[in-house]
């Protein structure tokens, strides 16, 4: 029997990120599950798994500096003696023996990547290389190929905003700093946030003010109170070609307002209105 022809691969890939979305710019972990879908044992001695390395759409990432990698025989009990070594962009998934089985109709090996902060926006291709058979006795010639695709997303603005959180808390005495959607005229007021992304220059506004907040800020006093119901606006900070953004709005109530003082000029008196009914 002549030696197989390179084809298609044999086995099956699948890829999963955690978290599921994954973003641009942030840490994932990539989970390659590789299964065996069809209805004979296969034979591999070799998985390659080829990382695009790069500042491009398509590479996965600029550094495998911080990436660790491990293979995880599942299902549990699975024997398949693996182990991995990355040289330099190149996963290799290799056995202990000459070869490993991987089981018809079974999920037997998952392949994962820690520690990846992902590239630029884009789909990165990751090329995998196979060298299995069907027939132990004959081995291809050469790998087959096949790719998998990792998507780099851009953050949903609308729905990190919905995760910002904004509170009022008014001073207690004894008790420091409470939550409080209503406040004491005159008193220390507290305004605080949660779930803004770091690094990001925040304004907030109320009335004619506004207040430029440091990077990284998660509160602000404002010790001469609020004197009426007013209404905060929390943003980030208008820069060169970015537009200021509403991050979270918040009313807060007055308890005894104190009332602006109307001055009246000109005539005195009004006429006398009658209401019927």
């Amino acid at each position: 029997m002549s030696e197989p022809t390179v084809s298609s691969h044999l086995l099956t890939y699948d890829v999963t990120t955690t978290p599921l979305t994954a973003l641009a710019g942030e840490t994932a972990r990539i989970r390659i599950t590789v299964s065996n879908t069809s209805d004979t044992d296969i034979q591999c001695k070799q998985l390659v798994l080829h990382l695009p390395v790069g500042p491009n759409a398509q590479d996965l990432t600029a550094s495998t500096e911080n990436l660790t990698a491990n293979v995880t025989p599942t299902p549990a009990g699975t024997n398949t003696g693996t182990a991995v070594a990355l040289s330099d962009n190149d996963l290799l998934v290799l056995p202990h023996a000459e070869h490993f089985t991987l089981t018809s109709g079974q999920e037997t090996l998952a392949i994962d990547l820690a520690g990846i902060e992902l590239g630029v926006p884009g789909s990165a291709h990751l090329t995998i290389l196979e060298t299995a058979t069907e027939d132990i006795a004959h081995w291809p010639l050469q790998a087959a190929e096949t790719t998998v695709l990792v998507g780099k997303h851009l953050v949903d603005q609308s729905q990190q905003d919905a995760l910002v959180t904004f509170w009022a808390e008014h001073y207690s005495t004894g008790r420091d700093w409470v939550s409080a959607t209503r406040v004491s005229a005159g008193r220390p007021v507290r305004l605080c946030w949660a779930g803004v992304p770091q690094g990001i220059p925040l304004e907030l506004h109320y009335g004619t003010d506004h207040i430029e907040l440091p990077a990284g800020a998660t509160s602000k006093a404002i010790n001469a109170g609020i004197q009426q119901a007013t209404t905060f606006l929390l943003t980030t900070t208008a820069t060169s070609g970015t537009a200021r953004r509403p991050l979270a709005s918040l009313c807060v109530a007055v308890e005894a307002p104190t009332l602006q003082t109307a001055t009246v000029t000109g005539a005195t008196t009004a006429p006398m209105v009658t209401i019927n009914g």
